[in-house]
């Protein structure tokens, strides 16, 4: 996967677990990538009927202080969150911010990695506060 959305989202690729690893997403994929081999592995791939991950554009993403759990938001009218495992790519809990939020405009963990914050991008710009382990 080529590509790195930077027009309306800022703040989403981050260093990996291992050292050689980075944290990013394009259009609905979570992607972790290997910058010495150049090999990939992808939170939310394969047919977009069978999609188990995001359903549109992820526009912001956190990595949790340990480096292995990361949440995604995305747009859409209903926007999902989904936290994620960057070891495995396993989806470990997920949600939706509710009507007319247009999209999770940022998220990011707690220092302890037990809860996260998302803003949206409502006219009203609420803030939300998730466990991480049952979004």
């Amino acid at each position: 996967m080529n590509g790195f959305k930077v027009e309306d989202s800022r703040q989403n690729m981050f260093w990996g677990k291992n050292a050689d690893e980075i944290i990013y997403c394009a259009a609905a994929l979570g992607i972790v990538m290997n910058c010495n081999t150049l090999n990939q592995r992808y939170m939310g791939a394969g047919l977009a009927s069978e999609a188990k991950g995001h359903t549109d554009d992820i526009m912001s993403l956190g990595v949790c202080p340990k480096r292995k759990l990361v949440v995604t938001g995305s747009l859409g009218a209903r926007p999902d969150i989904i936290v994620w495992d960057s070891e495995n790519m396993n989806i470990l809990a997920r949600t939706k911010l509710g009507r007319n939020t247009r999209a999770v405009s940022s998220i990011r963990f707690s220092k302890d990695g037990k809860l996260f914050f998302c803003t949206d991008k409502h006219n009203d710009s609420n803030v939300y506060c998730f466990r991480a382990d049952n979004a």
